[in-house]
């Protein structure tokens, strides 16, 4: 693992420096530019509309919301969003693919010392950005500030035991990635209620046509039922990434 602590300020100099070699922008290149990647948002967005089901809310806040992707699903569900990113480019390209959106509110900083109001919100997403905060007992506790009594969250993060190779523990952006059974347990320590827990990725060897077939068979099957057809300690070691809903109580 890097010596150096990964801070918000290095999360947001990395991102805005190698965001200007994008040509086609983020989510080309992270979900659509390959075969994996698109394999990778198939699932992504199947768990992402699974936990939105039925699910309406006034207000969402979106928290390091990248170039809106999955802002754009998150329209369908609320009725405004604020959209929070400590990018200056993931804000100009989001800027640039939501200019329609006219219910869509940016907000460029640090979200750990944003002046938002408490308890204004209903609903708050963080799609893969939590593992890059440094401060991730104040993130929690942020977010419990300004949900409503009864507000959802949903959080999507990869896992660390899917990286058999180590390579996330090289890698200073990514170093502070939590495996998933510690992350409950930090939502339960600052007052929250698990109310879903299911692999947002997932599969290994994925290069291989056979292995994305059946993994994704698997995937599907287990959104079928509400509890895992695996347990999190063996799902823990195939999922890339775990997506989680939480209540405020």
């Amino acid at each position: 693992m890097s010596e150096k602590k990964l801070d918000n300020q290095f999360v947001r100099e990395t991102y805005n420096k190698f965001l200007s070699n994008y040509d086609k922008g983020y989510s080309y290149h992270r979900w659509f530019r390959e075969v994996i990647s698109r394999y990778h948002y198939k699932q992504s967005r199947r768990s992402f509309l699974y936990a939105l089901r039925d699910s309406k809310y006034q207000k969402a806040l979106e928290i390091g919301g990248g170039d809106g992707e999955w802002t754009k699903i998150l329209l369908d569900y609320a009725e405004s969003i604020d959209f929070y990113d400590i990018s200056e480019e993931m804000i100009k390209q989001a800027k640039a693919r939501l200019i329609d959106k006219k219910n869509v509110n940016f907000i460029l900083g640090d979200f750990l010392e944003n002046k938002l109001a408490d308890q204004s919100y209903d609903f708050v997403l963080s799609f893969r950005s939590f593992e890059y905060f440094d401060d991730q007992e104040k993130f929690l506790k942020e977010v419990y500030q300004l949900l409503k009594n009864g507000g959802e969250m949903i959080l999507v993060t990869k896992s660390p035991h899917y990286d058999w190779t180590k390579y996330y523990q090289s890698k200073k952006l990514h170093s502070g990635i939590l495996p998933i059974n510690d992350l409950i347990a930090l939502f339960r320590k600052h007052g929250f209620e698990i109310e879903l827990v299911k692999p947002a990725i997932l599969g290994k060897k994925l290069s291989w046509l056979g292995a994305r077939f059946v993994f994704d068979i698997f995937h599907r099957q287990n959104y079928w039922f509400k509890f895992n057809l695996l347990p999190l300690f063996l799902l823990r070691y195939i999922a890339e990434s775990f997506i989680i809903k939480v209540v405020r109580k």
